[in-house]
C-alpha cells in the first residue's frame, strides 16, 4: 500500500483543489478514500494528486463530476 504522508493543505498546494473540493470528491467516491490518523485527520496517498488532476482537467473540459465516476471506474 502507497504511503499515506499528504495532508489535505498539501494537496490543495499541490494541485490547486480547495479543502472543499476534495470532500465532494471523496464524498461522491472520485477519489481513493484517505486514511485517517488516530485524531480523523485525513491523510492522503500520492497516488491522489492524479486524481485530482484528472477531476479538475474534466471538470474544465466540460464533464460534470456525476459523468466521472463512470470514467473513473472504467
Amino acid at each position: 500500500m502507497e504511503p499515506t504522508d499528504l495532508s489535505p493543505g498539501d494537496i490543495q498546494r499541490l494541485t490547486g483543489a480547495s479543502r472543499k473540493a476534495l470532500r465532494l470528491y471523496e464524498a461522491r467516491g472520485l477519489l481513493t478514500r484517505p486514511a485517517r490518523t488516530h485524531t480523523g485527520l485525513r491523510r492522503y496517498a500520492r497516488c491522489t494528486i492524479e486524481e485530482v488532476r484528472f477531476i479538475r482537467a474534466a471538470i474544465a473540459a466540460g464533464l460534470r463530476l456525476d459523468d466521472l465516476k463512470p470514467a473513473l471506474e472504467a
